[in-house]
């Protein structure tokens, strides 16, 4: 497998299920690449964890920044 396949493998199965990736692959490339082997390339990877520079202290979930205005939709 070419990196330039395996990169674009990588992108694609980050995004969709493993089957699916399989099929956009096969369509966009013509190139047949199981579900299987697509899991084995994400799993064989060595990701690195982001570093945090910072933690949160407010989350809007829907525009306003209040703490009870997340509580009430979040009782709803």
């Amino acid at each position: 497998m070419s990196p330039y396949l395996e990169a674009c493998c990588l992108r694609i199965s980050g995004s969709v299920s493993y089957q699916r990736a399989a099929e956009d692959i096969e369509y966009l490339t013509g190139v047949e690449v199981s579900k299987t082997v697509q899991q084995r390339l994400v799993h064989r990877q060595d990701f690195e964890l982001p570093q945090v520079e910072s933690t949160v202290e407010e989350l809007s979930v829907d525009g306003e920044k209040s703490k009870q205005n997340f509580w009430r939709i979040m009782e709803t």
